[in-house]
């Protein structure tokens, strides 16, 4: 939120504005008819300026007010005061001013959308969401450029979970910016599935599932969703081949799938199958990734997860000291395994300490898995870290 100072500093430039505003006011209407006053108009701005400078803000507001009846030349000002108000969380006092420009009868529609916009912000910023929800569909409806009603519509239904409304919103915001939305579509139709699994409709979540698969095939959470419904109706075949499909596609989703990729082998005992699909990403650079799976899964079977944490723990010079990597290089037998567990128990308590989730798009950072980012709404950039934070467990007793 703004400091007072920055207020001020507004306030400042706001009267240089008006100051500017009425001496060229005063020049043209010199040259025409010769006259030295200066326009009232601009007088009352200063006035309502000064107000503002000296901190009563309710008398300012009320001149405002008054001159938003009046005043044809500055409904910009308005706007911008408006604006101001609701940033300084001042909402009452947007709104009223918000309020006061509609109830002109002479604004023309695009000084109308204007306004019926700024005061569905302010609603929202209200957290007065039916109110918005309203006013952003008269604009959404009425507007040349209904992008941005239309993109407050979609924040306003997805907070809601109103998933089939935000369904048809966006692809009305796909025809008016040209920008395909196939992948926030895909996500409402699993948040739909989701609901349906939760209420024990497994038909109806199919219904969703294929759906989402209409709408972006290469969807990792769809794929994941089948397969809990695959398993749930006792095909633990396909539930299996979905989620190494996803494993080979999104290495970076193993975490959120390895505990049901384990139950699924050790139900048919074969946990080769499993050494054999995470086997290939120790090659590459995830094999950090089948590690740090391993520690926050506690997981050490099948043996490629125990190589992988070995790996991980010598591989790094600082991790190495911190956890006595030469003994674990001569323990063997049933004494490796217990170090390893020991270890693998006292970094898995480090990464819960902190965030153990980050988004790609913004950075923003959490302990919980989440398909939509809560800093920057974005949908699918949300991640598990595969990396142990190191500066934390220089701070900390070394994992026994």
């Amino acid at each position: 939120m703004p400091t007072e100072s920055t207020f001020l500093l507004f306030a400042l430039f706001m009267v240089a504005a008006a100051a500017g505003w009425a001496y060229a006011r005063f020049l043209d209407r010199r040259a025409r008819d010769n006259q030295e006053d200066e326009p009232p108009l601009s007088q009352g701005y200063l006035r309502g300026l000064n107000l503002l400078l000296d901190d009563e803000t309710d008398k300012a507001l009320e001149m405002f007010v008054r001159m938003i009846a009046t005043d044809d030349e500055a409904l910009d000002t308005h706007f911008a005061l408006g604006s101001l108000f609701r940033r300084r969380g001042e909402l009452d006092r947007a709104i009223r001013i918000h309020q006061n420009i509609l109830a002109r009868p002479d604004l023309s529609s695009t000084q109308r959308h204007t306004a019926l916009f700024a005061l569905g912000e302010d609603y929202l910023r209200a957290g007065l969401m039916d109110r918005a929800e309203s006013l952003f569909r008269q604009v959404a409806e009425q507007a040349e450029d209904p992008e941005p009603a239309l993109g407050r519509l979609v924040g306003i239904l997805e907070s809601l979970g109103e998933w089939e409304q935000a369904i048809t919103v966006r692809r009305e915001l796909e025809k008016v910016s040209g920008e395909r939305q196939d992948g926030p579509v895909a996500h409402y139709y699993c948040e739909l599935a989701e609901r349906a699994l939760s209420n024990g409709e497994s038909r109806l979540a199919r219904a969703w599932l294929k759906k989402a698969q209409r709408a972006r095939r290469a969807l990792p959470r769809g794929a994941m969703l089948r397969a809990r419904l695959a398993e749930h109706e006792g095909d633990g075949a396909l539930a299996w081949r979905l989620l190494s499909e996803v494993v080979r596609s999104s290495p970076a989703l193993l975490p959120e799938v390895l505990p049901d990729l384990h139950r699924l082998a050790s139900r048919r005992d074969d946990l080769a199958s499993l050494d054999a699909l995470l086997r290939p990403l120790l090659m590459t650079r995830e094999s950090s990734g089948v590690a740090y799976a391993a520690i926050t899964c506690d997981l050490l079977d099948p043996p490629v997860l125990e190589e992988a944490l070995v790996g991980l723990l010598t591989g790094d010079d600082t991790l190495a000291s911190l956890v006595d990597a030469p003994a674990l290089a001569e323990a063997s037998g049933e004494a490796r395994r217990q170090l390893l567990e020991r270890m693998s128990s006292g970094l898995r308590r480090l990464v819960q300490r902190g965030p153990r989730y980050q988004c790609g798009t913004c950075g923003y950072r959490g302990q919980r898995m989440s398909w939509q980012c809560p800093g920057c709404r974005s949908w699918d950039t949300t991640r598990a870290a595969a990396t142990l934070p190191l500066d934390t467990l220089l701070e900390s007793p070394p994992p026994q």
